[in-house]
């Protein structure tokens, strides 16, 4: 967990820290061409802040497909996904 994070519950996942401090990542998909991609967390809390917003709108200003740009194509036509940590916790098996 990031130092001074603080979680709370029930849990609101609306900042790039709480996703990193819960195991979550992000990913980005474009509509136009399909181009998947991960995004750092890392990079992005180093370049934004662990407070910074991790919903569409606190994002979309940041981003751009950079197949379509080349292409000449939409750019923005994007959307985010949060994906959850899904590994298994305890030492219990499935």
């Amino acid at each position: 967990m990031l130092a001074g994070m603080k979680l709370t519950f029930p849990h609101k996942v609306d900042t790039l820290g709480k996703v990193k401090a819960l195991g979550g990542s992000i990913s980005m998909i474009c509509s136009t061409c399909n181009k998947q991609t991960m995004l750092d967390m890392e990079m992005m809390i180093g370049m934004l802040g662990a407070d910074h917003g991790c919903l569409d709108a606190d994002l979309r200003p940041y981003f751009f497909c950079t197949h379509c740009r080349e292409a000449g194509r939409d750019e923005k036509n994007f959307s985010f996904i949060q994906l959850a940590n899904a590994k298994p916790q305890g030492s219990g098996t499935l």
